[in-house]
């Protein structure tokens, strides 16, 4: 799953061009975030063809892209809809950033860290909390859970 850093909010359309061969699965809503494993109805899974695609979830939630195909070319590009979250990318990004990025976006919905296997999506609060109030290095933590993810 390839997270976008934008939030859909609730029946909001989103309008995403597909240019490419194939089609992809986009999604909206994060498990374990938005709904539980058991309330999967939460999250929305739409399939875009090639071309201008035209979406929208009753609930809302994070956006993600997912390409199970092998092979050919594909590109994505959300031309209306979604509303910017902190997305934090290891090897992008540093803990200022990061910091900046909650102060800009303070009401966001979520707060998503990528490292190269792992991803965590987290409260703003929590990220906060937990992780900046507890002086934890954003770049140090995707690393370790990298590295945890390799065993």
């Amino acid at each position: 799953y390839e997270p976008t850093g934008l939030y859909a909010k609730p029946n909001e359309q989103i309008t995403i061009n597909v240019e490419g061969n194939q089609d992809i699965q986009v999604y909206i809503g994060t498990y374990s975030y938005d709904a539980s494993w058991r309330e999967d109805s939460k999250i929305k899974s739409f399939t875009l063809k090639p071309g201008v695609n035209t979406i929208q979830s009753p609930n809302g939630g994070l956006i993600y892209f997912y390409n199970k195909q092998q092979g050919g070319s594909i590109r994505t590009t959300i031309t209306t809809g979604g509303t910017t979250t902190p997305f934090f990318e290891l090897g992008k990004h540093t803990k200022q950033d990061l910091i900046n990025m909650l102060d800009q976006y303070p009401n966001a919905h979520a707060v998503e860290l990528k490292g190269e296997r792992v991803l965590i999506t987290a409260s703003p609060a929590r990220v906060k909390k937990y992780l900046l109030g507890s002086n934890t290095d954003p770049v140090q933590l995707l690393k370790k859970m990298d590295e945890a993810t390799r065993i």
